[in-house]
């Protein structure tokens, strides 16, 4: 028996040594999801300053388009960190852990605000470039019924349109939403309520 204790005890060690690596593993590519959910809302926040700087601009839509399908991923990221830890901000942290795990965990919930502000910001920029170009449509069809003498209520074809229309990206709501044109006399309209003509 006493020959036994030893080797119960080496036992127990090596499954000790097995279970703290593997929380070592699992929290070191946490940190890494962490560090790179950080660094993703830093290339978010200064996109949405470019963003800012040229509204109008149609390399900038695409951009905002890569940057909506990039904001959910991040979100999954966080929801996949939170759902590790059960939610909580405290971790226990064995001494061959790193520490930083902790602090990325506890700011989540900051993370989480500052992606729904960007997000926030993105939708009102969208808004305003689709508001402009439903803007861009309008002149055209008011430009298409002077020179063809329509009169209210009459028809507009998306034909009609192509040759007063310079930049075919105007077609393109940056939202994702999609555009009706209405006979002459109703301003064009999107299918995203908040997108608005003049806006």
């Amino acid at each position: 028996m006493k020959f036994l204790i030893p080797w119960v005890g080496f036992a127990l060690s090596l499954m000790a040594a097995a279970i703290l690596y593997s929380q070592s593993r699992q929290m070191g590519e946490e940190l890494a999801s962490g560090r790179a959910a950080v660094a993703e809302l830093a290339e978010l926040r200064a996109e949405v300053e470019e963003l800012k700087k040229g509204a109008g601009d149609e390399g900038e839509i695409a951009r905002l388009r890569a940057e909506n399908a990039e904001l959910h991923r991040l979100r999954n990221e966080i929801r996949t960190l939170r759902g590790r830890t059960g939610g909580n901000a405290a971790v226990a942290v064995t001494p061959s852990a790193p520490a930083p795990v902790v602090s990325a965990i506890e700011e989540s919930p900051r993370l989480k605000q500052e992606i729904e502000e960007l997000k926030a910001e993105r939708d009102k920029i969208q808004g305003e470039v689709c508001g402009q170009h439903l803007s861009g449509i309008q002149a055209a069809i008011q430009q298409w019924a002077s020179e063809n003498n329509k009169r209210a209520g009459e028809n507009v074809l998306m034909q009609y349109l192509t040759p007063y229309i310079k930049d075919e990206g105007i077609m393109l709501c940056p939202g994702g939403g999609t555009y009706t044109i209405r006979p002459y006399g109703m301003p064009p309209q999107c299918s995203i309520p908040a997108h608005v003509i003049g806006r």
